[in-house]
């Protein structure tokens, strides 16, 4: 999906890939009420029984997601469309073939096909770059790509696993019946998820209200560029983060603080190194158009950053089981993210701007949550025999 990226730049416009962005933002946040984050009991299922059970409540959300969808949604479609540049109809497709290829995905884990998920994705990336090309006339040529890869890519997956799901009256209303044996799951997990996924959305749902599709397109290309390695780095260190805590049973926030001093080293280099790598790109001029996106360089930068040094605190609380304070600090980011885009709303303020205020809350967000460890270890202090 990185080397993707080079390819939305030089055939499609800032426009087309505004569209774009607009779009995966909505159908991540759907997805979550098409599956209820059900596909985590997917992959920690204990026999085939329960993968079976949980797929029939997926399939059910699904369905009642498609009724509201025709019933209330489609009928003031022409609503939403005032406000976003992304066809509606588009978005709920997008988020099946979303649901769909989680599912898929969650299957394989469960069924520990590690090596089909690995060449899955690789496959899944080729297909979507072919189709960027092959589609590269139609203005909405990279959504179009985006579903008809995940779809494809969950058949052939389908078809290699052969899982054998098939639904069956009784299973299916019993499943229904039992749903609060997931409830841990659906009430639980889904509204963090939400919340979280919510506030990472904000900068490109509201920055759509904000300002034409032409300056999301830009902001979005280089957000992924510029933070698509810290993301890798990130979800290739915290399920190391996760096992060191677990197997060494360390409650100790002394060893927690080195890691986050040593990670905040490690972000510090990588913003140093994309901003230095950046500008000389941009110096060679072979990009000119795209290079009034200069300005987003700073606060993109910040995110990262901030992504990076925090990849401890949910490994570490994890460990402690102690979670329930990220939930208060997921509403306050969204708040504080809200407040940012009606004051921008507000006072008109340019994109820059706007953009910089939200990478600013990420600082915030990361100075909270290195101290949410501290105080918790008090907690556990005080609790102690």
């Amino acid at each position: 999906m990185f080397t993707s990226t080079f390819i939305l730049g030089l055939y499609y416009s800032q426009e087309a890939i505004g569209t774009y962005a607009i779009f995966s933002s909505y159908i991540v946040i759907i997805a979550i009420f098409t599956s209820l984050r059900l596909e985590q009991g997917i992959s920690k299922a204990k026999c085939r029984e329960d993968v079976l059970k949980i797929t029939d409540l997926v399939i059910m959300a699904t369905f009642v997601v498609t009724i509201l969808y025709f019933v209330i949604l489609y009928p003031s479609s022409y609503i939403f469309e005032t406000l976003s540049d992304a066809p509606l109809n588009l978005i709920y497709f997008g988020s099946i073939a979303l649901t769909i290829f989680n599912i898929t995905n969650s299957m394989l884990t469960y069924g520990c096909k590690f090596g089909l998920i690995s060449n899955a994705k690789i496959l899944k990336a080729i297909i979507f770059v072919a189709l960027l090309y092959l589609l590269k006339d139609f203005d909405t040529g990279i959504i179009l790509a985006f579903i008809f890869s995940h779809l494809t890519i969950s058949l052939y997956t389908n078809r290699k696993f052969n899982f054998g799901y098939k639904i069956k009256k009784t299973r299916f209303i019993n499943s229904i019946k039992n749903h609060k044996e997931y409830e841990y799951i659906y009430r639980y997990s889904a509204p963090n998820a939400c919340l979280n996924v919510v506030s990472q959305q904000i900068p490109i749902i509201a920055g759509s209200l904000l300002y034409p599709a032409s300056i999301i397109g830009t902001y979005f290309l280089y957000d992924k560029i510029l933070r698509t390695p810290a993301v890798i780095i990130m979800q290739s260190l915290r399920p190391v983060l996760i096992r060191y805590y677990s197997n060494t049973n360390s409650s100790d926030v002394n060893l927690f603080y080195r890691h986050v001093l040593l990670l905040i080293i490690l972000a510090a280099s990588y913003v140093i190194s994309m901003f230095a790598l950046s500008h000389f790109v941009l110096s060679l001029g072979i990009i000119k158009e795209w290079e009034h996106g200069y300005i987003y360089i700073v606060p993109i930068l910040i995110i990262s950053f901030s992504q990076i040094s925090n990849t401890a605190t949910v490994p570490y609380l994890l460990h402690l089981k102690k979670t329930a304070n990220l939930f208060y600090l997921e509403v306050f980011n969204l708040l504080s993210r809200v407040l940012v885009a009606v004051s921008c709303l507000y006072y008109q303020s340019e994109s820059n701007y706007f953009f910089l205020l939200i990478s600013l809350i990420s600082l915030l967000i990361l100075f909270l949550n290195i101290l949410i460890p501290k105080l918790t270890s008090v907690e556990v202090e005080n609790v102690k025999p």
